[in-house]
């Protein structure tokens, strides 16, 4: 099971110098800043009763105060990393690349010469074959899931983008793979 933030996103498409380039861009932004610009409020009024000359125990608040500060400081930094980041996929007939990138993680990259990518596929990321996910095999190295939960429509088109900017370079060809069906369960 994946536990995912829920996020959308954007696929932006352009081309430069014969090179295809799809930008995803994740616009939980202004949501994650509402969010932490909300936990700090409700850290601050937690921590009235410090100001306040009728509290029995001060120490009591102050420890409760800062264990949920630590969690929200926390949480806000894994909301930062998660939903401001970017992949970046470029094609072109030499090289297929995918960039990952965003703050507080470092900048992943990975390359392959469009000779060695051994498959791309679309897989069916839901029952109902609406939503779908893309993905490159390279000869040697990981299997990368791209643009996951996205329009199936979507991903149908990102893909044949992607094997027209490699201009047949390669024996690539693009394989659509349904969901399987989920195995029943018994309600004993």
């Amino acid at each position: 099971m994946k536990l995912r933030l829920a996020a959308t996103s954007v696929l932006e498409e352009s081309a430069l110098n014969g090179r295809y380039i799809i930008t995803e861009i994740l616009t939980g932004k202004g949501a994650a800043i509402g969010a932490m610009a909300f936990a700090g409020f409700a850290l601050m009024v937690m921590a009235m009763p410090l100001l306040g000359s009728n509290t029995i125990d001060k120490k009591f608040v102050a420890y409760l105060v800062a264990i949920f500060a630590t969690m929200i400081i926390g949480i806000s930094l894994l909301l930062i990393r998660n939903t401001w980041r970017r992949t970046i996929v470029s094609a072109d007939p030499q090289t297929v690349e995918v960039i990952f990138a965003g703050p507080l993680s470092s900048t992943r990259r990975y390359a392959s010469p469009t000779m060695s990518i051994e498959k791309i596929e679309i897989v069916h990321t839901d029952v109902y074959g609406v939503l779908g996910e893309l993905r490159i095999a390279p000869l040697a190295g990981a299997e990368l899931h791209l643009f996951t939960d996205h329009a199936l429509r979507d991903v149908k088109r990102l893909a044949d983008s992607v094997l027209q900017a490699t201009a047949g370079a390669a024996a690539i060809t693009i394989t659509v793979i349904p969901m399987a069906e989920p195995a029943p369960r018994s309600y004993r």
